[in-house]
C-alpha cells in the first residue's frame, strides 16, 4: 500500500528539482506543491534551453487555449538534436521507414480539430458500448491470473499484472492485432514514446525508432484488413482516406495510447511514492 506524505511535512527546495531526476520521477508531486505556490512558471533544466513548467490552473487552461504562442509541435521551440536529427533520417532511409506525419498529439489547430473529429468517428460511445465484453473478458482473465500467482502467498506487481497488460490487450484488440503478436505491440509502443519525460543517449533513441518502423512494417501490411468491418479503426480509416505514412501516423497515436493510458512504461520510471 502506498503510504501518503503530508506536503507541509516535507521541505522542498526547487533547486535540486531534475527534470530527469529518477527520484524526482518517482514522486514530484511534492515539487509541483512547491511550483504551484512560489513558482508557477518554473524553468527546468532539461540539457538545453529551459522548459517551463506551468503549474497553475488557470494558466495552464490560458497556455492550452493560445495557439498562437504555445505549439503542440515538438520542433517549433529549436530543441532538436543534430545528430539524432541526421542519423534518424538515414536510419529511415536505409531501413525502408515512412515519414512521420503530424497526429493529435503534435498538431495545433485546425488540423488537430479535423483530427479529433475524425477519431472520434471510430470512437463513438455506441462502439466503445460494443467493446464491453471483450474488456470485461480481458479484465477477468487478468484479476484470474494474479489471484492464482497470489494463492502461494507471493506479491504481486499490480502495475505489471494487470494496469499495463489491460490497455495494451484493449486497445491491440481495436488495431487487431493478433494475441501471439502482443509482446512485439507493447515493445513497439514503449518505443514510441521511449523519449517522453526521459533523458536517453542518441543510440537508445535510434534503438527506439527501429522498433518504430518494425511498427509501420506491420501495419502497412493490414492496412486493408484494418479497414473491413467490424473493426474499431475502420470508420476512421475510411474516413480519412488516408494511405501509407498519414494512416501509419494515425494508427500510431491510438497504439500508442496503450501506454499513455496505463499508468508505467517501465519500473525504473513510474511514479510511485513510497
Amino acid at each position: 500500500m502506498l503510504a501518503e506524505l503530508p506536503e507541509d511535512s516535507i521541505e522542498i527546495d526547487l533547486d535540486d528539482y531534475g527534470i530527469f531526476d529518477p527520484s524526482v520521477q518517482q514522486c514530484p508531486h511534492a515539487y509541483y506543491a512547491e511550483m504551484r505556490a512560489s513558482a508557477p512558471v518554473f524553468a527546468a533544466s532539461a540539457g538545453g534551453p529551459p522548459l517551463y513548467l506551468i503549474t497553475r490552473y488557470d494558466d495552464v487552461l490560458e497556455v492550452v487555449r493560445d495557439h498562437e504562442t504555445f505549439s503542440s509541435r515538438f520542433d517549433v521551440g529549436g530543441r532538436g538534436n543534430s545528430e539524432l536529427a541526421r542519423r534518424t533520417r538515414e536510419l529511415y532511409e536505409a531501413e525502408g521507414g515512412y515519414d512521420r506525419v503530424g497526429t493529435m498529439l503534435t498538431v495545433d489547430p485546425p488540423d488537430h480539430t479535423r483530427f479529433r473529429r475524425l477519431v472520434s468517428k471510430a470512437f463513438t460511445p455506441k462502439v466503445i458500448n460494443d467493446l464491453e465484453p471483450a474488456i470485461r473478458e480481458i479484465t477477468t482473465t487478468l484479476i484470474d491470473e494474479m489471484l492464482a500467482a497470489a494463492a502461494p502467498g507471493d506479491p504481486i506487481d499490480f502495475v505489471e499484472a494487470f494496469a499495463v497488460p489491460l490497455p495494451v490487450a484493449v486497445i491491440a484488440g481495436a488495431l487487431n492485432v493478433p494475441d501471439d503478436r502482443l509482446a512485439d505491440f507493447k515493445r513497439w509502443s514503449d518505443a514510441s514514446i521511449a523519449g517522453i519525460g526521459t533523458n536517453i543517449s542518441v543510440e537508445e533513441r535510434l534503438d527506439a525508432e527501429r522498433e518504430v518502423i518494425k511498427f509501420q512494417k506491420y501495419f502497412a501490411a493490414q492496412l486493408e484488413r484494418l479497414r473491413v468491418p467490424p473493426q474499431l479503426l475502420a470508420q476512421g480509416l475510411e474516413a480519412t482516406r488516408c494511405r501509407d505514412a498519414a494512416c501509419l501516423s494515425r494508427c500510431a497515436t491510438t497504439w500508442s495510447a496503450s501506454n499513455r493510458a496505463g499508468p508505467s512504461r517501465s519500473r525504473r520510471s513510474r511514479p510511485r511514492c513510497a
